[in-house]
C-alpha cells in the first residue's frame, strides 16, 4: 500500500483538529477551570503518535489556590505505552490558544513520520522549521490552501520568501512552471473545492514569482512562451474575472516593459528610468577637490542605489559572484564590485596627483568630511570605500601629508574606522543597521552579505544524503539576502528625491584611477619625500595627458642644432636618402614636402609625406651598433623642398648634458617612428582592414596590386617579421635562446632572478647537461647556459614565506625566488647535478653567456631602470585571454616574460605576427596615449611586466633626467623595427 500524500495527510490532520477542540472542552471541565489565564506558566506535555493523542496537564495555581493533590489525565482512546514526547510550554491564556498548540502539534507529528520531510522547532519563534524535503513536498507546502492549520505551523509567508529567494539553486523556473501547471490542472472533486482553493493558491504564487526580480524569470523565451499559454488556457475558468485577469495584466506589463505592481514579496525592483540629459559631456580634469562636498556625497550615493537595484536574487546563490563565470552569471554584482573598487582607486588616485603636501592633507581632510556626509546618507559601502582608500598603504605612506591633518579630523576618521571595523564580525556596524526603520534609504555594505553566504555555500550542502533539499541551507541564504532586501523599498523611493548632476556622474565615472597598489605606493613615496622647495617645480597637479602632450623641440632647440647644419635644396622628385646608402646625419625638412615610399614588390609604393620641421634619416642616432645603419624607405622631394642635414656626433653631445633637449628630442623622434610605422602597416595589411586613412597616408597612390589577395596574404607575412625580430618560428624556443646542440629542456620555471646587481624576473631551464636562465624584464638582459659540472653547489633557504636556491659556480652565483611551490626546484637541479657528474664523459661544455651590449650613453642606465621598474608589475594571462584590445588605450609599457602570444587585426582570418620571450607591447600607445591597432592575444600561458604610464608621468616629473633616457630606449625599439624591414624589400 503506497504512502498517502501530503495533501491526505493535511486533510486527515485537519479531521483531527475537530476532535481536539471537543477534546479542549472535556479537559477544562474535568479541571474546573474557568478562567485560563491564571494559569499563566503551565506546561502541557503532548505525548502523540500519528492520529492518537495523549494530554497531560501539570496546573501551578496562584498563591491562594490549593494544587490538585494528583496528576489526572486524559487519555484518548487507544493511546500507546511510550509514544514519542515533545515537550512545548505554553501559556494557557485562553481555550483558543491551547487548540492552536493542539493542532500544530499534531499537524507536526502527522509530518514527521514521514521520510520525505524532516521538521525542527524554533524555541525563539515558536514555529516548526522545515529541515530536509524532496522537490515534491516543497511544491506541495506552495500549494497549501489558506484555511491549512501547517500554514500557520511553518510560518507560510516566509517560506514562500524564501522559496522564491533560492529555488534556482535545486530546480529550474521552466521544472517548477511545469510542476505547478500539472498541480493546478488536477480535477476538482465535486464534493468538496478543495481543488479550487489550490488554484487560488498557484495563481497568487505565480503573481508573486511574476514580481520577483522585475519578472526577470520570465524574461527566459521559453517560460514566457509557457506562462502565456497558461494564462490562455484558463482565461474562461473559475477566475477568468479574478486572478486569472490580474495575471494577465501583470504578465502585459512585464512583456512591454512597464513598472509591475510591486508586492512584497519583491527583493530588487526594476529602475524606472528617468528623464536625463542627453548632452555628452567632454572630459574633465577637474580634481574633487575643487567640488561641493554634499552634491558629492549625494550623487555617490545615487549611483550606489542604482547599481543596487539591479542586483538580481540569483545573482547571490551557489557563490555565482566569484565564480569562473561571474561575469555571465553574477553581472550586476560583479559592476558593483568594480564600481566600489573604481571609486578608492580614484580618491587614491586624486590625493598621490597633488604635487605639494599641503593640498595632499586638504584633500585627506575632505575625505573625512565625506565620510560624515555618506552617514548622514546612509550610504555605508561608499562610506567603507572611503575608509579604504584613507586606510590604504599608500595614502597611509604620506607620514608628512598626515602631519597637516588636525586632531580633530584624526577622531572623526577614528569614529567611523570602529563603526565600520570587522572586529567581533562587524559588531558596531550591524548594531547601527539593526536599529534603523524598515522605511529607511540604507546603502548596506554588500562585501558582508557576500563572506557570510560564501560560508554558508562552502560549510552546508545543497542536498542530504537522501537527495533531500537541505531546506536549512536555503533558509540561512534567504535570511542574508533578506536583510538587503528590507531597505529595498526605501532605496527605490529616495531615487525619486535626490537630485542627479551629470557633471558629477561624469566625473566619478571617467577620472583618472590608479589600481595598483604597489605602484600607488611607490608614487606615495616619491611625493612623500619632495622637500619643500623642490615642489615649484613639480606640476601641482599631475594630469597624463601631461605625458602625452609633451610640445616637441623648442625655438632655442631648433636654433642650436640647425646653427651647425649643412643646407641642401632639392628639387621636385629628386631622391634625398634611399635605402642601403648609410647616413651620419638626421635630415630637417626647412620648407618643402617629402614624399616617403617603401618597396613592396617589383615597385616602391608611396605611404604618406613629410613636411616643414618633420626629421627623417636618423637611423644612426638610435642603432649606432650597426656597421652602416640604412634607412629601409626612400625619400624623395615631392616639391621644391630645403633639407638641413644635423651631424649625429653633435646630437649626442648635446643629449647628454642637456636633460630637457634629450626630453624633447627622442619623443619626437618616437613619435616621428610611430607614425612611420602606421603608414607601413597601412601599407602592407590587405586594404579591407585599412580603409580608414591616416595623417599623411595617400590611399590614392596604392598600387593596385594590394587589392589582390595572395599578396595580401604575402603583406600579413611581411607585417609579422615586421612585429617580430625573432620570425623563425620552426627552431623552438630553448634551442633559439641558447643555440646548444643536442639539448632538450626537460624543466622550465618561471621565477626571480638575481646575479650580482642584476636581478629581474625571467626562466629557468634545466637541460641533460646545462642550467640556462634568462632575465626579461625591461633594463636586465641576462642569458646564460652553465654546464652542471661547472657547477659547485646548490643550496636552499628560505626567509618566511619565500624559498630561494643558490647556484654556485668558481665564477658567478645566481639565487632564485619566487617560483611555484608546487615546483620541486630544488630537488629538480641537484638531482641533474648529480646525475649529470656521474655520467657525464671528460668532453669538454662551452658556458654560454650572452655577449656583453654596447655601452650606449644615451639609454637609462642600471639606476634608470631601478627606479623605472618601480612602477611596473608582473601579469600572468591564461590562454586564450587579450593583453592588448584593438580599439583601446592600455597606457602602458609591456614585456613578454615568458609564453607566446598573437598579433591580430579585426577583419583577418590569420594572425599579423607571433611575439615571444623578450618582445615588447604598447610602444606606441606609450608615448602618444593612443588606442592599440591591433590586439595581442596569448597562444599559451603568458607572462608580461607592464610600466605604467601614469607612474612615469610622476617620475619623469621628480627625475627629468630620465625622461629622455627612457624615450631614446623607446626609440630605438622602433627604429630596430623599422631597419628589419630592409630584408622585405
Amino acid at each position: 500500500m503506497s504512502e498517502p500524500t501530503l495533501e491526505a495527510r493535511c486533510a486527515q490532520a485537519e479531521a483531527e483538529v475537530a476532535k481536539l477542540r471537543d477534546t479542549i472542552a472535556q479537559i477544562w471541565e474535568m479541571y474546573g477551570i474557568t478562567d485560563p489565564s491564571t494559569y499563566s506558566g503551565d506546561v502541557i506535555s503532548l505525548l502523540s503518535e500519528q492520529s492518537e493523542t495523549q494530554l497531560q496537564l501539570s496546573p501551578r495555581g496562584r498563591p491562594d489556590k490549593p494544587k490538585p493533590s494528583m496528576m489526572r489525565k486524559f487519555t484518548t482512546a487507544g493511546a500507546r505505552k511510550s509514544p514519542k514526547r515533545t515537550v512545548l510550554p505554553v501559556k494557557l491564556e485562553s481555550e483558543e490558544s491551547v487548540a492552536s498548540l493542539i493542532q500544530k502539534h499534531s499537524m507536526f507529528t502527522l509530518l514527521s513520520s514521514d521520510q520525505d520531510s524532516s521538521f525542527g522547532k524554533v524555541e525563539s519563534t515558536g514555529y516548526f522549521q522545515l529541515q530536509f524535503s524532496t522537490k515534491a513536498h516543497l511544491i506541495a507546502l506552495i500549494c497549501l490552501p489558506p484555511e491549512s492549520p501547517l500554514r500557520e505551523l511553518i510560518n507560510y509567508d516566509k517560506f514562500i520568501s524564501d522559496f522564491l529567494t533560492t529555488f534556482l539553486v535545486f530546480i529550474t523556473p521552466s521544472d517548477l512552471f511545469q510542476e505547478l501547471t500539472k498541480r493546478y490542472e488536477r480535477e476538482p472533486n465535486s464534493i468538496d473545492d478543495r481543488q479550487y482553493r489550490v488554484q487560488a493558491v498557484i495563481l497568487n504564487f505565480i503573481s508573486k514569482w511574476l514580481q520577483v526580480d522585475g519578472g526577470d524569470d520570465f524574461k527566459d523565451p521559453a517560460l514566457s512562451k509557457s506562462l502565456s499559454t497558461f494564462l490562455t488556457k484558463h482565461s474562461q475558468g473559475v477566475f477568468k474575472d479574478t486572478l486569472i485577469h490580474e495575471l494577465s495584466q501583470e504578465f502585459t506589463k512585464l512583456t512591454q516593459g512597464a513598472p509591475l505592481t510591486a508586492v512584497t514579496i519583491s527583493l530588487f525592483p526594476p529602475l524606472t528610468p528617468r528623464t536625463r540629459s542627453n548632452t555628452m559631456l567632454a572630459k574633465t580634469d577637474i580634481s574633487i577637490a575643487f567640488l561641493d562636498l554634499e552634491r558629492m556625497a549625494t550623487n555617490l550615493t545615487i549611483l550606489e542605489v542604482k547599481l543596487f537595484l539591479e542586483i538580481k536574487r540569483k545573482e547571490f546563490l551557489s557563490n555565482k559572484w566569484s565564480g569562473k563565470r561571474k561575469e555571465t552569471e553574477a553581472p550586476n554584482i560583479c559592476k558593483y564590485i568594480d564600481h566600489g573598487n573604481h571609486i578608492t582607486s580614484w580618491l587614491k588616485t586624486e590625493v598621490l596627483r597633488f604635487s605639494s603636501r599641503e593640498a595632499r592633507a586638504s584633500l585627506i581632510t575632505k575625505y573625512i568630511q565625506l565620510l560624515s556626509a555618506l552617514e548622514q546618507r546612509k550610504n555605508y559601502n561608499t562610506l567603507y570605500q572611503v575608509l579604504s582608500c584613507l586606510h590604504s598603504s599608500p595614502i597611509s605612506k604620506l607620514k608628512n601629508t598626515w602631519e597637516l591633518v588636525s586632531k580633530k579630523d584624526k577622531e572623526i576618521l577614528a569614529k567611523y574606522t570602529k563603526l565600520m571595523d570587522n572586529g567581533a564580525h562587524y559588531q558596531a556596524y550591524y548594531e547601527a543597521l539593526h536599529s534603523l526603520p524598515p522605511e529607511t534609504a540604507c546603502v548596506p555594505l554588500l562585501s558582508v552579505i557576500c563572506q557570510e553566504l560564501f560560508m554558508i555555500e562552502e560549510t552546508q550542502t545543497t542536498a542530504d544524503p537522501k537527495g533531500r533539499i537541505n531546506w536549512n541551507k536555503m533558509y540561512a541564504t534567504s535570511q542574508r539576502i533578506q536583510e538587503l532586501h528590507r531597505f529595498v523599498p526605501g532605496l527605490s523611493a529616495s531615487l525619486s528625491s535626490m537630485e542627479e548632476d551629470p557633471n558629477y556622474r561624469f566625473l566619478i565615472l571617467n577620472s583618472e584611477a590608479w589600481y595598483n597598489d604597489g605602484i600607488c605606493f611607490k608614487i606615495a613615496a616619491l611625493r612623500d619625500k619632495t622637500v619643500e622647495g623642490d615642489e615649484a617645480t613639480l606640476a601641482p597637479y599631475s594630469k597624463l595627458d601631461q605625458l602625452y602632450n609633451k610640445g616637441g623641440l623648442s625655438e632655442h632647440n631648433l636654433t642650436v642644432l640647425l646653427s651647425g647644419s649643412q643646407v641642401k635644396t632639392y628639387a621636385p622628385g629628386a631622391i634625398i636618402l634611399e635605402p642601403g646608402i648609410p647616413s651620419d646625419y638626421m635630415c630637417f625638412v626647412a620648407s618643402g614636402e617629402v614624399s616617403i615610399s617603401i618597396p613592396t614588390g617589383v615597385d616602391d609604393t608611396t605611404i604618406g609625406s613629410y613636411g616643414k620641421s618633420d626629421v627623417f634619416g636618423f637611423v644612426g642616432l638610435l642603432l649606432p651598433s650597426h656597421e652602416k645603419p640604412t634607412t629601409g624607405q626612400t625619400y624623395i622631394a615631392a616639391t621644391h623642398t630645403v633639407i638641413h642635414f644635423i651631424a649625429l656626433p653633435m646630437i649626442i653631445q648635446i643629449a647628454k648634458t642637456d636633460h630637457e633637449f634629450s626630453y624633447r628630442l627622442h619623443l619626437t623622434l618616437a613619435r616621428n617612428l610611430a607614425q612611420l610605422q602606421r603608414m607601413i602597416l597601412n601599407c602592407l595589411l590587405p586594404s579591407s582592414s585599412s580603409a580608414t586613412s591616416e595623417e599623411g597616408l595617400k590611399p590614392s597612390a596604392l598600387k593596385p596590386e594590394s587589392l589582390d589577395q595572395t599578396k595580401g596574404e604575402e603583406r600579413v607575412k611581411r607585417v609579422s617579421a615586421y612585429y617580430s625580430k625573432n620570425h623563425n618560428l620552426q627552431d623552438t624556443k630553448f634551442s633559439k635562446l641558447f643555440k646548444l646542440t643536442g639539448e632538450v629542456p626537460m624543466l622550465e620555471v618561471e621565477c626571480h632572478i638575481s646575479m650580482g646587481k642584476k636581478k629581474g624576473s625571467g626562466v629557468v631551464y634545466l637541460s641533460q647537461r646545462y642550467f640556462c636562465f634568462v632575465v626579461t624584464s625591461f633594463g636586465n638582459k641576462m642569458r646564460e647556459a652553465w654546464p652542471f659540472r661547472e657547477i659547485t653547489a646548490v643550496t636552499p633557504s628560505k626567509e618566511g614565506d619565500v624559498e630561494f636556491v643558490s647556484i654556485q659556480t668558481p665564477e658567478s652565483t645566481v639565487i632564485l625566488s619566487k617560483f611555484s611551490h608546487k615546483v620541486q626546484l630544488f630537488s629538480a637541479i641537484t638531482g641533474i647535478w648529480k646525475t649529470t657528474n656521474e655520467t657525464t664523459s671528460s668532453t669538454t661544455l662551452q658556458r654560454v653567456s650572452q655577449l656583453k651590449e654596447r655601452v650606449d650613453p644615451l639609454n637609462p642606465t642600471e639606476e634608470d631602470w631601478e627606479l623605472l621598474l618601480k612602477g611596473a608589475s608582473l601579469t600572468k594571462y591564461k590562454k586564450g585571454k587579450n593583453i592588448v584590445t584593438e580599439g583601446q588605450s592600455s597606457c602602458r609599457l609591456l614585456k613578454i616574460v615568458s609564453g607566446e602570444c598573437n598579433v591580430v587585426k579585426e577583419g583577418l582570418t590569420k594572425e599579423i605576427a607571433v611575439l615571444q620571450m623578450e618582445d615588447v607591447i604598447g610602444e606606441v600607445e606609450i608615448i602618444e596615449g593612443s588606442a592599440s591597432q591591433t590586439s595581442v592575444t596569448a597562444v599559451t600561458t603568458t607572462t608580461v611586466q607592464a610600466v605604467e604610464a601614469y607612474f612615469l608621468n610622476i617620475l619623469f616629473q621628480h627625475h627629468p633626467e630620465i625622461a629622455g633616457r627612457f624615450y631614446h630606449y623607446i626609440s630605438c625599439l622602433l627604429a630596430s623595427r623599422l631597419v628589419s624591414m630592409n630584408s622585405l624589400a
